[in-house]
């Protein structure tokens, strides 16, 4: 699977047309179609934009998912963890080092 299919399977797996995930990087919807059909390469300022709302750039670049990293309790410790508040983050930062 290439990066443009992974980039279009991402897109559909979070629910956006193609006019809206290019305007979540600023870019055109022919950009997004070029994308997703291997004719460019998207820059990273793009991938940053599109990870902002939960697509995989882990997956999209290297056809690993980011998932297949962390065990479920993993995911469950890193989740929970950044819901917490600083100070509270701070504090189970000290007491696990």
């Amino acid at each position: 699977m290439s990066i443009g299919q992974r980039i279009k399977e991402e897109r559909v797996r979070l629910n956006f047309t193609q006019p809206a995930f290019a305007g979540l990087a600023e870019t055109t919807k022919k950009s997004q179609i070029d994308y997703e059909k291997d004719l460019t390469q998207p820059k990273a300022c793009y991938l940053a934009a599109i990870a902002k709302v939960g697509a995989d750039v882990q997956y999209i670049v290297t056809g690993i998912s980011s998932a297949n990293l962390f065990s479920e309790k993993e995911i469950i410790l890193v989740d929970g963890f950044r819901k917490l508040d600083a100070k509270t983050q701070k504090r189970l930062l000290a007491f696990m080092e």
